[in-house]
């Protein structure tokens, strides 16, 4: 039965060395060219496959946004040209972000052999959105504004989905091209077995000091007990924190404290084990935590220091000293782009948290508007609080209302409003016997929940 060896046809290797060259040429040099030279190639031909399908998207959400834009014809012309105004804005952000991303992909893991890096024609002869949208606003000059408009906004749709057939195509072209020739990454693993070795060592676990002093959580009337699914927001064990985005390794924690870049550099150099995609991400989320605890300038100085360690461990292994060149020559665009980069982290930390601030404000007061009203429903013509009690309610919460009127008026309030020092200040006011049976007592009929957990307990 004969062999097919036609599969292997499409074999492409960058260090293939049976070819002929002149003799004047040195053969080693030439492989080392034609190395460099593929590898550019199959970079080249990844990034503007990507660039082809960010654009295709951005043209479908453009021909969408330009389509709508027939809907605002019925308004004045003052009105549309308000809005074409703001949409031109918009448009201009459209055309940035695939500028940006682009360029950016363009730079990671770029060879300095191969020179700086040269936009594709057919990428760079794409008509911008705004340049399409203040086209169209400069049409409405004339008084009869609205047959103009549409037809230019319709004329505007047909050259979108006319480019969008081109990129279509061009995709379809760049990925033959891509599939033409077999690489490292077409190779696909069939078959992988791993077998893993249990450790008999016992798991170590954090030492406690010992103490006779006892944590006690406190749950209110009303608020559910916590589930081991779902923890209490209100207290934690420190033992029980999640360390997955703290910063755990020393180096890294004093890494990210540097704000002059020499000292970084120097410090990379004595500690290059922290150049990794996991200590970054350490840092990224240290910034996190600063901006929410209102110190912005902490949390720059953490994107800073946290995208530099992400810039390297892209460049790959000597990418210290190669970002480190790059950034400090004011003629290379990569210290520019990097400092964007760190701006445009911090922003959107930044918004992230200003929206989670008033998310949590608004939960805030929401949940004290219920515990006033509460307390209002509680509240008797004679100023004393007493829990409503209808012909259906249960025998337990007859029993918890009962137990409720015999308790001291400030208690009473503090439990309605969950008022956790108000609680404890009155049960400071007790003896040890006292609180421990009001305690017992509130606890049985569903008043307090007390969680109680020995600092020495193993």
């Amino acid at each position: 039965m004969p062999v097919d060896y036609s599969k292997w046809d499409k074999l492409e290797l960058s260090d293939d060395e049976d070819f002929e060259c002149h003799p004047n040429v040195d053969k080693a040099s030439m492989v080392r060219w034609r190395q460099a030279q593929i590898h550019q190639q199959r970079k080249e031909r990844k990034d503007k496959i990507a660039a082809l399908k960010r654009e295709s998207t951005a043209n479908n959400r453009a021909i969408t946004a330009f389509n709508n834009l027939v809907s605002i014809v019925s308004s004045s012309l003052d009105k549309v040209k308000a809005q074409l105004n703001s949409f031109c804005s918009e448009c201009a952000t459209w055309d940035k972000q695939l500028q940006d991303e682009y360029f950016q992909a363009m730079m990671k893991d770029r060879d300095d052999r191969w020179g700086p890096p040269e936009p594709d024609n057919f990428l760079w002869s794409r008509a911008t959105y705004e340049k399409m949208a203040k086209d169209i606003l400069e049409l409405l000059t004339v008084a009869d504004f609205k047959q103009v408009f549409e037809h230019a906004v319709n004329t505007t749709v047909t050259a979108l989905s006319d480019r969008q057939k081109a990129v279509d195509a061009e995709i379809q072209k760049e990925e033959a091209e891509a599939k033409a020739k077999l690489t490292t990454d077409d190779i696909k693993e069939g078959f992988s077995k791993t077998i893993l070795s249990k450790s008999n060592a016992p798991t170590p676990t954090a030492a406690k000091a010992p103490s006779d002093k006892t944590q006690t959580v406190m749950e209110t009337i009303h608020t559910p007990k916590s589930t081991p699914s779902e923890p209490s927001s209100h207290a934690t064990s420190s033992g029980e924190e999640d360390d997955a985005d703290y910063i755990t390794y020393p180096p890294a924690q004093e890494f990210s404290e540097f704000t002059d870049l020499d000292k970084s550099y120097d410090f990379l150099g004595k500690h290059p084990e922290i150049v990794t995609q996991k200590h970054s991400d350490m840092i990224l989320a240290e910034a996190f935590r600063k901006e929410m605890e209102g110190q912005p300038g902490a949390a720059q100085r953490c994107v800073k220091q946290a995208l530099l360690l992400q810039y390297c461990s892209l460049l790959g292994k000597d990418g210290v000293s190669l970002f480190f060149h790059r950034i400090r020559s004011g003629s290379h665009s990569a210290g520019q782009m990097f400092y964007k980069d760190v701006e445009d982290t911090y922003k959107r930390i930044h918004e992230r948290v200003k929206v989670l601030n008033a998310k949590q404000q608004q939960e805030e007061e929401a949940e004290q508007a219920t515990l006033r009203q509460r307390l209002e429903a509680c509240t008797q013509p004679d100023g004393t609080l007493k829990l409503p009690i209808t012909e259906e309610s249960t025998d337990d919460e007859k029993k918890r209302a009962e137990v409720f009127a015999t308790l001291p008026h400030n208690f009473q309030k503090a439990l309605l409003l969950q008022d956790v020092d108000g609680i404890n200040d009155y049960l400071a006011s007790l003896s040890r016997e006292e609180g421990e049976a009001v305690v017992k007592e509130c606890n049985d009929v569903g008043l307090l929940t007390l969680q109680i957990e020995d600092d020495d307990e193993e």
